[in-house]
């Protein structure tokens, strides 16, 4: 526990905790609301609109029971799904409606991401995902054997400690051998850490890179392309940051997936640090 100097003798550090998250919430809760908050008719239970019983329901008070407390959290987070607003917007489709219009070969992905207390105010977390292919086999010959030994070599290579780690640059270097299954683009500061990148990739599947297949793509106004402060624009009628292009940081490794197609959900290789709830390494 932390050190606090001058804490009253009765100081209980359960009602303390208990009450600055109840208010935290509460804060959070009255905000999603502005629009009813103002409204009369609390006072009647039964002349309550679906959205001021979902206010009421959700506010909590501090005569709450734990469980009180927690079917509050749940009902707000969790069932009207504002736990949706807490991760970066994300542009995708379901799993199956992918699948249904394209049939690839396995695919491993690695996932890269930048720690939470090195994410500059204002902005979400940096992430990288390098992905290659396993050319030499379809969904229907891959085995759970290929599997673990991929999940070993991806533990062996990027494990460890707090994970791979490289800093993100904003000089692009596309590798591209398609025979074999790659088709990489890694920001880099320079081209000795895009070396180092890829030939820890390639290693996965045994094989060594071939520098003729690097390349460096460069720009010629950088500073304007790729600013470190992006630009704000007004858009339907209020302000909105650009987003960044390029930026820099450090981002380390966090998990590698496997993908089959006619598999919906992803084999989860090797996760260190407990995204998912199953993996074949930890």
């Amino acid at each position: 526990m932390p050190v606090v100097n001058d804490l009253p003798d009765d100081y209980n550090p359960y009602e303390h905790l208990l009450s600055v998250y109840r208010l935290t919430l509460n804060d959070i809760i009255r905000h999603n609301f502005t629009d009813i908050i103002s409204q009369d008719g609390f006072n009647n239970i039964s002349k309550l609109t679906p959205r001021q019983s979902l206010y009421l329901a959700s506010l909590h008070d501090e005569t709450d029971t734990e469980g009180m407390t927690k079917m509050r959290t749940d009902l707000f987070f969790m069932i009207m799904r504002k736990a949706s607003d807490l991760q970066a917007p994300i542009y995708g489709e379901p799993t199956e409606n992918y699948q249904e219009t394209r049939k690839f070969k396995p695919q491993i992905a690695l996932h890269f991401i930048e720690p939470h207390a090195e994410v500059e105010p204002g902005y979400y977390a940096l992430r990288s995902v390098i992905k290659f292919r396993i050319v030499n086999e379809t969904s229907e010959t891959f085995t759970m054997a290929e599997a673990n030994r991929f999940a070993t070599e991806i533990k062996t290579l990027f494990g460890g400690g707090a994970g791979f780690q490289w800093h993100r640059g904003k000089e692009l270097f596309p590798y591209t051998d398609k025979e074999k299954g790659y088709q990489l683009k890694l920001l880099c500061r320079n081209t000795a850490t895009a070396v180092l990148i890829i030939e820890k990739v390639l290693e996965i599947q045994g094989h060594s890179i071939d520098l003729k297949k690097l390349t460096l793509s460069n720009n010629a106004e950088p500073a304007i392309a790729f600013p470190t402060v992006p630009h704000t624009e007004i858009i339907l009628g209020k302000p909105h940051k650009l987003p960044r292009k390029r930026a820099v940081g450090t981002v380390h490794f966090q998990y590698a997936l496997l993908h089959l197609w006619g598999k919906p959900s992803a084999v989860v290789l090797f996760d260190p640090f407990h995204h998912y709830s199953q993996a074949i390494l930890r």
